[in-house]
């Protein structure tokens, strides 16, 4: 079993990067969203060819690592047993987040909420790295980054 690491995550994350965009940061978090919500943006995602799937049902709790682009938030969800295994993943666009909430938790732990009109998730992110080969400064960075985006919606 692979620890999770930046190469790995770069190499997930580039296969639900939209044409035409790069990625501004990216972390790793948890995702907590209900299947409608991810059965929604799935369609959506079909309907304009963008990548995605295999994430389609109910997420609770599951590990995932996100990127953050101009246009788009990109999820590539991973086995919270093996993170080297790739479970599924979508693509949300900034246009298609009607409101988003950003909560501050213990220890540096930020909570975001986003509702669409297909439904709510929560992202849960930790700046700690601690027993994987992620980068502690990219996470932190990452994290920063997305909470100011989602604080401008």
């Amino acid at each position: 079993m692979e620890l999770m690491n930046e190469n790995r995550k770069m190499e997930m994350l580039n296969s639900f990067l939209v044409s035409g965009e790069s990625f501004q940061a990216t972390m790793w978090g948890t995702i907590m969203a209900d299947a409608k919500a991810i059965m929604g943006i799935a369609a959506g995602m079909n309907a304009l060819g963008i990548p995605g799937g295999g994430a389609v049902g109910a997420l609770a709790n599951q590990y995932c690592y996100v990127g953050v682009s101009e246009n788009y938030l990109s999820f590539c969800c991973i086995s919270n047993i093996d993170p080297s295994v790739m479970t599924g993943g979508f693509v949300l666009a900034f246009a298609d987040i009607i409101e988003a909430k950003v909560k501050k938790g213990l220890f540096g732990r930020r909570v975001i909420s986003i509702k669409t009109n297909e439904g709510k998730m929560n992202l849960s992110f930790v700046g700690n790295t601690i027993g994987s080969r992620l980068s502690k400064v990219k996470q932190v960075a990452g994290i920063e980054y997305l909470v100011d985006r989602m604080m401008k919606l």
